[in-house]
């Protein structure tokens, strides 16, 4: 029994090494300063099976944490390609 637990203990140890959420590898990164809070998110996808790709419409409801904000940050990565945007259904610059 404890060779065995000195085994998995040994081969753990292996797997956190080469893991990047590990030292050294791993880095810290902190999230941003929140300007709004997320309310809702309402999703319509297209699936396009054949092609391996999707298509879609997102609506973010929000609202701001602070007095007079002006502008959003939104994350996206980078292979989706964000074709619109509209504020109030007003087209934003």
């Amino acid at each position: 029994m404890i060779v065995a637990s000195i085994l998995l203990l040994t081969a753990l140890h292996g797997q956190a090494q080469n893991s990047p959420f590990s030292p050294p590898r791993a880095t810290l990164h902190y999230a941003p300063d929140r300007t709004f809070d997320l309310l809702n998110i309402s999703v319509d996808l297209d699936v396009d099976y054949e092609n391996r790709g999707l298509v879609g419409h997102a609506v973010n409801t929000v609202a701001p944490l602070r007095s007079q904000l002006t502008q959003l940050q939104l994350m996206a990565g980078k292979a989706l390609n964000i074709t619109r945007v509209t504020v109030d259904g007003v087209d934003a610059p």
